[in-house]
């Protein structure tokens, strides 16, 4: 660890350690005494105090402290943290252990999770020591309540043989498909925390994910299935493990999981393949990938009907292509809805005025009808059926363009 990393260290340890250390403080229930249902190989979602995860990690797992400030001018301004809910203001993190591990040594697998996590104690620290006590309270209930997703740390040929078993699985059943984009992004992230306990202070990258799997269909620890895509790129490992990351941070990965296998089986969400565009369908905009699967979720539960409607059968028969555009109209509907409102609550209220027919001079057979109440919104309606004038329709005189 370089010099710079270790001071940074330090200096966080000893902030932390002043300011929040009974707030950190792991708490006294254990994990197996919390009736958590699910299995920690399929992976729990879960509430934690953040003293129960090693925040903190080994010396090799300090954060770039440019990233650290970089998430705190980000997500942490004031104005941010009075205006973000308190289920936003952390991401779902990925913690890894086994039903044996203690409370204070569950290990933060991503070190996106954990430079976010370094950012949010510092900022709290500074809010309790400037008695700010309306956002330290804020922040402490999240600290006390992290969302988490739980995972239990496995050896990789556990693991290699648990996708063989899904490879084998998919051809009966839809629900543990590795072709299933959350099933394959749980997955990754458990070889991911495997990889990270085996290379302890080594950081494990996408490309050494990419190069497990090669090396264990090298070894024949498994085979992929006739007709489905498998892992055939190093792309393939990077792209899903970067939706499932932007998915995991926005609380999002439990609604598109929902959205993966209805009554009529696969929807268009189901393939990793499509679900690895999403992102950037929607401009990495959180807000706008909540509103488009709470669209979608609608859709899909109150089917509406109507020609003009975009209704379950339309939604469920999609292929890529048009999926994608179904995206991005709903997309540019919130974006719409979103400026509309921005524009109304720019401008106070004024008294109603008549609207003004003010025919362009370059064309007299285009009107443009505009409103004064907002008059950075001139152009509101576009009106091109209005027939030419041989006298002007508002002074009856000649027709001269005004």
């Amino acid at each position: 660890m370089a010099s710079s990393d270790a001071k940074f260290r330090e200096e966080v340890c000893a902030v932390l350690g002043k300011s929040l250390l009974q707030e950190l403080t792991p708490s006294q229930t254990s994990i197996q005494a919390r009736n958590l249902e699910g299995n920690l190989k399929e992976g729990i979602r879960t509430k934690m105090t953040l003293g129960d995860t090693s925040f903190l990690g080994e010396p090799s797992d300090t954060p770039v402290a440019g990233s650290v400030e970089d998430d705190k001018k980000h997500y942490y301004t004031d104005v941010r943290l009075e205006q973000t809910p308190l289920s936003l203001l952390l991401p779902v993190l990925t913690v890894a252990g086994e039903p044996e591990t203690a409370n204070g040594q569950w290990r933060l697998v991503h070190e996106s999770d954990r430079t976010r996590v370094w950012a949010f104690l510092l900022v709290m620290a500074e809010k309790k020591q400037d008695q700010d006590q309306t956002l330290y309270l804020k922040m402490l209930s999240v600290a006390k309540e992290a969302e988490v997703l739980l995972l239990g740390l496995q050896q990789t040929d556990a693991l290699w043989q648990e996708w063989s078993r899904a490879q084998d699985t998919a051809l009966t059943s839809l629900h543990f498909s590795t072709e299933r984009a959350t099933i394959r992004y749980l997955f990754m992230a458990k070889l991911e925390a495997s990889l990270q306990q085996q290379r302890a202070g080594e950081k494990v990258l996408r490309k050494d994910v990419w190069l497990a799997f090669q090396e264990a269909e090298a070894a024949a620890k498994f085979t992929t299935a006739k007709g489905k895509s498998g892992i055939n790129r190093e792309s393939d490992v990077a792209q899903i493990m970067s939706w499932g990351d932007y998915m995991k941070k926005w609380h999002l990965l439990d609604v598109w999981r929902d959205l993966e296998v209805g009554q009529e089986g696969k929807t268009p969400l189901y393939f990793a393949s499509f679900a690895t565009t999403f992102v950037a369908l929607v401009n990495t905009g959180q807000d706008e990938a909540s509103y488009v699967l709470q669209q979608l979720k609608k859709i899909y539960l109150q089917d509406p009907r109507g020609k003009a409607q975009l209704t379950k059968k339309k939604l469920l028969d999609a292929k890529a292509s048009r999926m994608k555009a179904i995206v991005k109209t709903l997309d540019l509907q919130y974006l719409w809805c979103k400026s509309l409102i921005g524009s109304c609550e720019a401008q106070l209220i004024q008294a109603p005025l008549k609207m003004q027919a003010t025919p362009p001079l370059a064309d007299p057979t285009r009107h443009v009808i505009t409103d004064p109440i907002y008059p950075y919104l001139r152009r509101v309606v576009m009106i091109t059926t209005i027939p030419s004038y041989d006298k002007c329709p508002i002074c009856h005189g000649p027709s001269r363009g005004h």
